[in-house]
């Protein structure tokens, strides 16, 4: 092989080079792709995907390709820090797309308050009610606070096993009262019926639905369900039945 023809394979070879590094600056300097996945939706669309792709793709807008990566750990901490967000996992992937994965929060009750309308999720967060989402979880009130939240939980999981309750009960009613220096919590279920129920503290539960089974059976086939207004079940061992 002449000097001259390896001259101009060594020639067209650096060519080739240069034209390529050129186009991988120009695909680095580009807008970045970017797609965005649910790995746990709440079925009730409280995070919307395609406002998180723009954002992010407005982020990395200009940026170059071997600077995306240390951009993507902000962006993730950003889009965790939304109520509606449970987790958030931000990547680029070998092909140079940059991916999103989303759980979203699961709302377990809705919770009304002098201070706030909040939905709590099974996290613990609170999440904004917005206007014009309905979400069919149940309706707690009264004087709740964070220590409370495992307490309605038992309640509202103990409610959702008995036919009657699952579908009668329309909302859960809390009050706070300190006992032996420490706040306790009593609850009170309001029903479709205009029956209001009241369970006192969150213990003895199947205990206190069983007494209710029987004392409405004893209600329900004497035609006297309409005539009371309030079912006691705090004392576990005797009901206490209020006429309207």
């Amino acid at each position: 092989m002449s000097k001259r023809t390896v001259y101009l394979i060594f020639s067209l070879a650096v060519a080739a080079f240069v034209v390529f590094a050129v186009l991988m600056e120009h695909a680095g300097s580009g807008p970045a792709r970017v797609r965005v996945e649910s790995k746990q939706e709440s079925g009730y669309g409280f995070v919307d995907r395609e406002a998180v792709r723009k954002y992010v793709e407005e982020k990395l807008e200009g940026v170059p390709s071997d600077s995306v990566p240390g951009k993507l750990l902000p962006l993730e901490q950003h889009i965790a820090r939304s109520p509606y967000v449970e987790r958030a996992m931000v990547y680029r992937r070998p092909s140079g797309e940059v991916r999103v994965d989303l759980w979203e929060e699961q709302p377990s009750f809705r919770l009304v308050t002098d201070t706030g309308n909040y939905y709590v999720s099974r996290k613990d967060r609170l999440m904004p009610v917005r206007a014009g989402v309905g979400v069919d979880v149940p309706l707690v009130s009264g004087q709740v606070d964070r220590e409370a939240f495992s307490k309605v939980r038992e309640v509202i999981a103990r409610v959702e096993q008995g036919d009657f309750f699952s579908a009668q009960t329309v909302g859960i009613r809390v009050s706070r009262r300190q006992k032996s220096g420490k706040a306790v919590y009593d609850f009170a279920l309001d029903t479709r019926v205009g029956l209001q129920v009241v369970l006192g503290e969150a213990d003895e539960l199947d205990l206190k639905f069983e007494n209710f089974g029987i004392i409405y059976a004893y209600l329900y086939s004497a035609g006297k369900t309409d005539a009371y207004k309030v079912v006691n079940l705090e004392f576990g061992n005797y009901v206490i039945c209020k006429k309207k």
